[in-house]
Formats: structure tokens, sequence, C-alpha cells
């Protein structure tokens, strides 16, 4: 038996909020921003919304009971694991490889930056 695989990547913008639930995302980003120094041109952790999750939550739940209401296979995966295909989709090389993305909220692991460094702390 033949199968095929797609992946869709959902989107959620702030265009399908209403006004009031616009300015409620930007006083709740602006306090998030205000906790935080001046991270330059890093990832924007501070744009995250609950707002926008519970609706982007919503649409995922939708688009899945359709898919599922068509008889077609649908299953969600979490963004670690998204980024381990994509990598494999994108470098063939690195099929089955342990890698694993490191992403906001993720513990990182502590690691000494180079030799000299070694020597001052030891």
């Amino acid at each position: 038996m033949r199968s095929e695989v797609a992946y869709y990547v959902l989107w959620t913008r702030k265009g399908v909020l209403s006004r009031e639930e616009r300015k409620q995302v930007s006083e709740e980003q602006a306090a998030t921003a205000k906790a935080f120094p001046n991270i330059g041109d890093t990832q924007r952790f501070a744009l995250r919304s609950e707002i926008m999750l519970a609706r982007h939550t919503a649409a995922v739940h939708r688009i899945e009971g359709a898919l599922n209401g068509l008889d077609i296979s649908c299953t969600l995966i979490n963004p670690h694991e998204a980024l381990r295909i994509t990598r494999e989709i994108v470098y063939r090389e690195t099929a089955a490889s342990k890698w694993n993305p490191c992403l906001i909220g993720d513990r990182v692991m502590p690691r000494l930056p180079d030799p000299l460094m070694r020597k001052v702390l030891c």
C-alpha cells in the first residue's frame, strides 16, 4: 500500500482578532517586553500572546476536524518534531540522526566558550 505525507504549517496572524483583542494583545506584549532588557535583533519572544494562542489552537482543531471528516489521517506534531522533520527533508544526510532543536524555553547545556576561559576557570 502506498501513502503520501504532507505537512501543513499553520500561522495565525493578528488580522483574526477584533479591535478590542488587538488592543489587549498590544498591552500584553508591551508588559512582557518591559520585563526584559533590549535584546536587539534576536527572536522577539515578547510577541507571544495567550489570546493569539487560544485563537490559533481553535483554528488548528477546526482544520484537524475538517481533515478527519474527509477521512484524511491527521497528526499534530510539536515544534521540536516539526523542526527535526524539516531538517531531514532539507538535508537528507541528517535522516535518523539524534539531533534535537533548541527552542525558547528549552534548557540550554552550559559550555565553556574557549580553551583560554577553561584555563582561567580551572
